[in-house]
């Protein structure tokens, strides 16, 4: 992530733009706040687009064993109304989000494993 002074841990209130690519290859941005930020915790933030709520995600953290290994849980929560809903799955061409999500969810927490995987072995 991106903060105003660089690349690092973003602080509560820090806004983001969100980047997202739907399976028809259409892509589509959002603006994002953090809403909570817990470094080895917690990691929350709203979603907007055009002004109007979309979603919230949460990502918690947990060491599981001897603390060499991570649960991860992460969780949205659809903000959308019907306006929002429609206007957003014709922008993106995502009309069943709930499998979308699911789909990139997956493909997120992978590349937060590979992640810090990768910073363990280096650290």
């Amino acid at each position: 992530m991106r903060t105003a002074a660089g690349v690092g841990p973003a602080p509560v209130g820090a806004e983001f733009k969100g980047t997202n690519k739907g399976p028809s290859g259409r892509s589509w941005s959002t603006r994002c706040r953090v809403m909570v930020a817990r470094s080895g915790e917690r990691f929350t933030f709203r979603v907007r687009f055009w002004g109007m709520p979309v979603a919230t995600w949460d990502y918690r953290f947990r060491p599981v064993g001897d603390g060499t290994a991570t649960e991860v849980t992460e969780t949205a929560v659809d903000q959308r109304n019907r306006l929002l809903w429609f206007l957003g799955s014709a922008v993106s061409g995502v009309w069943d989000r709930s499998a979308h999500n699911a789909e990139t969810m997956r493909e997120t927490l992978e590349r937060l494993r590979e992640t810090l995987e990768a910073e363990r072995r280096a650290g």
